[in-house]
């Protein structure tokens, strides 16, 4: 499942990073470096969430879900009108990427928070290697796909809308998992 969490909440990233790598690929070293920093705070956003958690029941903390299901809810309400824009990759450095990933991340935060404070300690040093080995993979497709044009026009296409369907279904999954909602 922390493979499913991570790929569905950094499509949005994955897309920029393609767009760092196709347009500066000489920066590599940069962009790579970036995306750690900027995914390291993103998850350091949500672990802090997780202290929390001990003071709040578990059918509590599975309402945040509906934070998930909001966000991806506006992403496809957004993604039937307009596509979205990237922005300028000029002057490209570790710190502009990782902010850049780190500003789009804020639907991240929201879905990790409830899912790290859901999961128990075993589960969450799962995740977290999970996630820190899919950062390297997402990193490496970035770089390979980042210059080929066709599969950039359909990432920008069809990425908002299936990351939007599957951030109301991991939503749905947290509020059923924690007990908030008996479906």
């Amino acid at each position: 499942m922390a493979a499913i969490v991570f790929s569905l909440t950094n499509a949005d990233g994955f897309l920029l990073l393609t767009f760092f790598f196709g347009q500066r690929p000489g920066n590599r070293s940069r962009i790579v470096a970036g995306q750690v920093a900027g995914f390291a705070a993103i998850v350091a956003c949500g672990l802090c969430g997780r202290l929390v958690a001990p003071f709040v029941s578990r059918p509590h903390i599975g309402w945040l879900g509906l934070v998930p299901i909001g966000l991806g809810l506006h992403q496809l309400w957004v993604a039937r009108g307009r596509g979205r824009r990237i922005g300028d990759p000029a002057g490209v450095s570790a710190w502009r990427v990782a902010a850049v990933l780190f500003a789009s991340g804020a639907d991240n935060i929201a879905v990790y928070v409830p899912l790290f404070a859901a999961s128990s300690s075993r589960q969450l040093l799962v995740i977290l290697a999970t996630f820190g080995a899919l950062v390297a993979v997402w990193c490496a497709l970035a770089d390979l796909l980042g210059r080929r044009h066709a599969f950039e026009a359909s990432v920008r296409r069809f990425g908002p809308r299936l990351s939007g369907a599957v951030l109301v279904g991991l939503g749905c999954y947290l509020l059923w998992s924690t007990g908030a909602v008996p479906f």
